[in-house]
C-alpha cells in the first residue's frame, strides 16, 4: 500500500463522504496517523486504490490500527470494493474488531478476492458499523498470503449490484473533503455477505467512492 502509516501525511489516500487529515498528536505507530472526520454515514471513511496490487483468486492479509472518538467504542472493519465488467460492484467484507476511544486497536485477517469478468477497479476502505463518529487510522498493511497458509477455507459470492448516490459529508478544518468519485450510481440495495471466518450473513454494502 502507498503511505501505509501516513508518515507522508495523506498522500496515496482519498476519502469517501468524509474529511481526511494528517494527525501528529494521536498516533498508533511512528510520528503520524490519519483522522477521519465529518463522516456522512457509517460507511464513510478512508480508501486506497489497489487495482494493480491484487489478482483474481488470491488471498491477502490486511491489517491496521484503529481508534474511535466514540466514548462507548465502535466496530471497525476493512471492506473491499471491486468494480467489474460485466457485473458492476462487488463488496467483500474483511476483518473487523471492536475498537475503543482510549487506545489503538489492531484489526487483521485474511481475505480471498475472487471475481468474474474484467476487474476495472479495486479499492480497500475502512468503515464502522452503526455510527459515524470520527476515528483514527494508522499502520495499515496489505500483502499476498502464500498458497497453503491462507487460513480461509472458502470465500463467499456476494451478489453484484450498482450503488445509489449519497450526500457528501460536511468538511471540517485541518484536512480535505474528498470529492465524489463515481463510477457507479446505486440501485436498490441487495445482500452482501461477509467472508469466513467472521460470518456468512447478509449486510448492506457501501460504495467507497459514492458522492
Amino acid at each position: 500500500m502507498t503511505n501505509p502509516s501516513f508518515e507522508q501525511g495523506t498522500a496515496g489516500w482519498t476519502c469517501n463522504n468524509s474529511t481526511l487529515s494528517s494527525e501528529s498528536a494521536i498516533v498508533g505507530k511512528g510520528q503520524k496517523s490519519a483522522r477521519i472526520s465529518g463522516r456522512a454515514a457509517s460507511w464513510a471513511g478512508p480508501t486506497q486504490t489497489i487495482t494493480q496490487a491484487v489478482a483474481n483468486g488470491k488471498t491477502y492479509s490486511i491489517s491496521g490500527l484503529v481508534r474511535t472518538t466514540r466514548p462507548q467504542g465502535s466496530t471497525a472493519r476493512f471492506t473491499f470494493y471491486l468494480n467489474r465488467s460485466p457485473g458492476g460492484a462487488l463488496y467483500i467484507a474483511g476483518p473487523q474488531a471492536n475498537v475503543s476511544n482510549g487506545q489503538f486497536t489492531p484489526i487483521s485477517g485474511n481475505v480471498t478476492l475472487q471475481w468474474s469478468g474484467t476487474l476495472l477497479e479495486a479499492r480497500v476502505y475502512v468503515e464502522t458499523t452503526g455510527d459515524s463518529a470520527d476515528f483514527y487510522l494508522d499502520d495499515t498493511a496489505l500483502s499476498e498470503v502464500p498458497r497453503g497458509t491462507e487460513g480461509l477455507t472458502e470465500a463467499s459470492s456476494p451478489a453484484p449490484r450498482s450503488a445509489p448516490g449519497r450526500r457528501r459529508g460536511a468538511a471540517s478544518g485541518g484536512g480535505f473533503q474528498c470529492p465524489a468519485q463515481p463510477p457507479q450510481d446505486r440501485g436498490a440495495p441487495g445482500p452482501r455477505f461477509l467472508m469466513k471466518p467472521w460470518a456468512l450473513a447478509p449486510e448492506r454494502g457501501r460504495h467507497p467512492t459514492d458522492g
